[in-house]
């Protein structure tokens, strides 16, 4: 009865590191397949919004919405799948990615960071998704990102505590996890819409 115990002792140990690393790529490949989903959605609507992008937004979103919150979720339901806003909260399901939904320390936690202003050289600062805080700035046109190389401007990002944008800690991000939920990287949609790991800084 030992030896069996024993043995499996010795299997269980050795199948720790190949199940966290299973958890690992799972966690990846469910934030990789979330914000792939979200670019798609936020191209229809643009597209049927008159090359509008969906916002404003705060600094970060979640998953969870109500009907005329203006969040994401409320936006873009119809696209994600997502079932049709009511008074009461709903929530998103392909907003959200397994990473967060294991390491958050809230039921409420903001899942994605928003790139809020983009600054280049001879260009006025712009908003893409607007800005939800006073002064509201609303979200701008589709089209307005040309000069701006989409593709090495990011979007959204995995949200945690170590990345939360801000210059400082605002107090919603006591929520988010505490490191990185992909470990060595975040993953990133870009302007272009792609979606690629980010190493983390």
């Amino acid at each position: 009865m030992k030896k069996i115990q024993i043995i499996i002792a010795i299997l269980a140990v050795l199948g720790i590191p190949q199940y966290q690393s299973y958890l690992k790529k799972s966690y990846a490949i469910s934030s990789i397949s979330s914000l792939k989903n979200i670019g798609m959605a936020i191209i229809q609507y643009s597209s049927d919004n008159n090359g509008c992008l969906p916002g404003p937004y705060y600094s970060a979103v979640s998953a969870s919405y109500k009907q005329g919150d203006g969040s994401m979720g409320s936006q873009l339901w119809s696209y994600l799948g997502a079932p049709t806003p009511t008074a009461s909260t709903q929530v998103a399901n392909a907003i959200n990615n397994l990473g967060n939904l294991h390491y958050r320390l809230n039921t409420n936690s903001f899942v994605y960071l928003v790139h809020v202003t983009l600054y280049q050289n001879n260009f006025q600062p712009l908003k893409p998704f607007g800005y939800a805080s006073a002064p509201v700035t609303q979200p701008t046109s589709i089209y307005s990102l040309v000069n701006w190389t989409p593709s090495q401007v990011w979007a959204l990002q995995d949200a945690d505590q170590k990345n939360t944008n801000m210059g400082g800690f605002p107090s919603w991000a006591s929520s988010l996890p505490l490191n990185p939920v992909n470990g060595n990287v975040r993953i990133t949609l870009f302007y272009d819409w792609h979606v690629e790991p980010v190493p983390v800084q």
